[in-house]
């Protein structure tokens, strides 16, 4: 283990070696070497003093940042496309980790520090990096790991974050990537098996940030709330990289809580600028709403009025409730742009910004990205879609199918070549494993292929459209749908649900009695489990598959 006690403050701003010239020569020549510059390390010389991220330890500039860097850079060997793991706070230490990486050619795979030691000892297994960083608040357990899987640990100080000093350009760093190389490999959620380690380069990173930067139209001046985990697509690429590459401020809570962003929307907090953007899982709006309802109903006004001044709400990573969408609505005006991505596709549908956002769609296409309904019988189209246009095909209007993906999309899965040929057609077409349909002009997600599809007595339901449903009566807060294997029906629909007071009376014939006015006989659920809580991931995904253990054989 090697802890940075002794990391030299970087008099510097940044820099790299094809600027060693006099200071006259580098004057005139300036544009042209900061356009050189990868992107991520732009903003440190086009905006040096703008604040880029404002966190627990204060603010800090794009040049604070690139110093960071920097310093902890000269700590890192050239790595040649080797894997840096890394378990920081949700902080500046984060994007410090990050770049450093980079400028010595390395890959990131970053850790999520909530995660069981058992969690991140698999994804060290799996990724095999050459150096474990992480800051002190988080070392505990990660020596023995450390010495498990031969790699080097090194410790960031508590004070890392200050160690650093503005002052004249530096002429001897060299950053050692280029736009092909791997960049980041981020693990899926497990969800379908064990989690899977998908590669993303640098190249196909900035065409996903170019695509959002366009679409939703970021801004300069955005502010942007951040309070998702940093080891997924959604909090590393939308919410911190895209607002970072044109020069906006990230405002970084440490994690989740209800309170917090109420006050960030309310501009409560004095240390803290007004925010603009906001993104989210719908988990997350939910618990916004409960908080809102047992503790500041008596600020709606307020609230609505404030919240008319933030820009653009975002929810994805999971299907947004229609409930939850119009009671969003309600409270603060905002229609929240639902997209549509995963892991190995980044970003690929997503509700128009200035136009209609439908309730449980997902829009269009990003620019760059092609779509493709494939009917169930695997050779017949629904329809192909890109952000020019759509095509749909004879005789297919109502069909759904699996949902395909091509464009700017992940690598490979990291030493997984036939998974990876798996999941690709021949043509490149992704296959994504959900199933989607196209209807009022937008796609709009069924559900998993293989979860989210229950076939029971020769209908095929839908669990979503189960779960929107049952968000409705007024005694649930949350609820899981699923199929449980049955001999006579094939699957039984069963319901894990949430109540918002758990000493009322419910029993599965009330809900029976409830559903017989509002969905089909076959998509009423014949099981249900009562829970306090259903067990979610860091991104608020539920793994539908060990939620399949709450029901045994004699539970009727």
């Amino acid at each position: 283990m090697n802890v940075l006690q002794n990391i030299k403050p970087l008099r510097c701003m940044v820099s790299m070696n094809c600027w060693k010239h006099s200071r006259a020569k580098r004057s005139t020549s300036s544009a042209t070497n900061i356009r050189r510059l990868p992107k991520f390390l732009q903003n440190s010389f086009n905006n040096p003093e703008k604040t880029a991220i404002v966190d627990s330890n204060g603010e800090h500039s794009y040049s604070k940042l690139a110093c960071l860097s920097m310093n902890l850079s000269r700590n890192l060997p050239s790595l040649h496309g080797e894997r840096v793991a890394f378990l920081t706070d949700n902080d500046a230490s984060y994007v410090a980790c990050k770049w450093s990486t980079w400028m010595k050619g390395g890959t990131c795979v970053p850790l999520c520090k909530s995660h069981p030691i058992s969690e991140i000892d698999y994804v060290l297994q799996d990724s095999e990096p050459k150096i474990l960083i992480a800051s002190s608040d988080h070392a505990n357990g990660l020596e023995d790991l450390s010495k498990k899987h031969g790699t080097e640990l090194l410790i960031l100080p508590k004070d890392f974050i200050d160690q650093y000093s503005e002052a004249e350009i530096l002429d001897d760093i060299d950053v050692q990537m280029s736009s092909h190389d791997n960049a980041l490999i981020i693990y899926t959620s497990g969800t379908t098996g064990r989690p899977k380690g998908v590669v993303w380069t640098h190249d196909h990173l900035q065409k996903q940030i170019e695509m959002m930067l366009a679409v939703w139209e970021w801004e300069y001046n955005d502010i942007i709330l951040h309070v998702l985990p940093l080891h997924h697509v959604h909090g590393i690429i939308n919410a911190m990289m895209c607002p970072l590459s044109i020069g906006a401020t990230v405002v970084m809570e440490n994690k989740f809580q209800p309170h917090k962003v109420w006050d960030h929307f309310l501009g409560k907090f004095e240390d803290f600028p007004p925010i603009s953007v906001f993104m989210a899982v719908p988990t997350i709006y939910i618990k916004l709403l409960q908080y809102y309802e047992n503790n500041m109903k008596s600020k709606s006004d307020e609230i609505f009025e404030k919240c008319k001044k933030i820009r653009l709400m975002v929810s994805g990573s999971a299907s947004l409730p229609a409930t939850i969408f119009e009671k969003w609505k309600t409270l603060t005006s905002h229609e929240l742009l639902e997209r549509y991505g995963m892991t190995e596709i980044g970003m690929a549908l997503t509700n128009s910004y200035r136009g209609q956002r439908i309730p449980g769609a997902v829009g269009r296409p990003f620019p760059g990205v092609e779509a493709m309904i494939l009917a169930e019988d695997e050779e017949n189209i629904v329809v192909e879609a890109d952000c020019n246009g759509v095509l749909k095909y004879p005789g297919m209007k109502g069909h759904q199918g699996e949902l395909l993906i091509r464009g700017p999309i992940f690598k490979e899965y990291w030493k997984r070549p036939d998974t990876t040929k798996e999941q690709f057609r021949k043509d490149g077409w992704f296959k994504t494993g959900d199933t989607a349909k196209f209807e009022d002009e937008s796609f709009c997600i069924v559900g998993r292929t293989s979860v989210d599809i229950i076939k029971s007595g020769g209908f095929k339901i839908g669990a979503l459209d189960i779960e929107r449903h049952l968000l409705d009566h007024d005694n649930i807060l949350e609820v899981a749908v699923l199929g449980v294997d049955d001999e006579t029906w094939g699957q039984r629909v069963a319901a894990i649900i949430v109540l918002k007071d758990n000493n009322i009376s419910f029993t599965v014939e009330d809900l029976k009695l409830w559903c017989s006015n509002r969905m089909p006989h076959y998509n009423t659920p014949t099981l249900m489990k009562l829970v306090l809580e259903i067990p979610k991931n860091a991104m608020g995904k539920v793994n539908k598959k060990s939620l399949l253990n709450l029901f045994d054989e004699e539970q009727v």
